[in-house]
């Protein structure tokens, strides 16, 4: 387990109910969780069971009925829909489990977007960048094709090398390997810890119950509520 000197996601009391015209839904239930900088943290549990809500509250892209989230000392709880999104652009990747790559521009593009959206780096800076995260995912000499012409395995890569651009600090995925085959699963997990190994935090949730030495951590949610939050082998999960 990393340090836990080094808080970089805090969530306390965290709820969230969806309400519909004659009934509501509780998706989560007074969520308690601290993620510290670096750490590789999988979040798992049936179908329904909360986990992509609570990787929405963590990055974002939702906000809680009740309590806080503090991500890098931001209440972004707190924050407006524009706020919210341009604190995400800059200090947090996203990697979809369909890649959610745009079909018309180049891969080196996509990568780009992420920089033009959020002003990093001067534009004769960017294309640079690209193609240094592209040889970091072990793709360069795909740049200039378009999504549709790589594998399932190659497009993932790409998204992980955009989810990159902007040097975050926090990566959130969600079932990143769920669309692939075994082998192309392995290398995206590799990835992954390779990231978390060099100090980037990453979230991710999976259904997957395979063996993946390089978590420090596996957070297990059911009906909405945290049950279990330990290392793999005291999960049992991937022991």
């Amino acid at each position: 387990m990393k340090s836990h000197e080094n808080r970089i996601i805090t969530l306390s009391g965290v709820s969230k109910v969806y309400s519909g015209k004659s009934n509501s839904f509780t998706a989560l239930a007074g969520i308690d969780l601290t993620i510290v900088k670096g750490e590789f943290v999988s979040i798992v549990g049936r179908s329904g069971s909360g986990k992509s809500t609570l990787l929405n509250m963590i990055a974002g892209i939702d906000t809680p009925t009740e309590g806080e989230i503090f991500t890098l000392g931001t209440p972004i709880h707190a924050l407006s829909e524009g706020r919210r999104a341009q604190f995400r652009g800059r200090h947090m990747g996203i990697v979809f489990q369909f890649f959610q790559l745009m079909p018309t521009i180049s891969v080196m593009d996509n990568i780009m977007l992420p920089m033009d959206f959020c002003n990093y780096l001067v534009p004769k800076e960017r294309k640079k960048r690209a193609l240094e995260l592209l040889d970091m995912v072990g793709i360069k000499d795909q740049a200039k094709k378009y999504p549709s012409e790589l594998s399932g395995g190659q497009q993932q890569r790409v998204a992980i090398a955009r989810s990159m651009a902007n040097n975050p600090e926090i990566i959130v995925a969600d079932e990143p390997t769920g669309n692939l085959d075994s082998e192309s699963a392995d290398t995206v997990y590799s990835l992954l810890g390779d990231l978390s190994s060099k100090g980037v935090t990453v979230v991710m949730v999976t259904h997957e119950n395979r063996k993946l030495d390089f978590l420090d951590r596996v957070v297990t949610i059911e009906d909405g509520s945290l049950v279990e939050t330990g290392s793999p082998v005291q999960e049992g999960i991937y022991a």
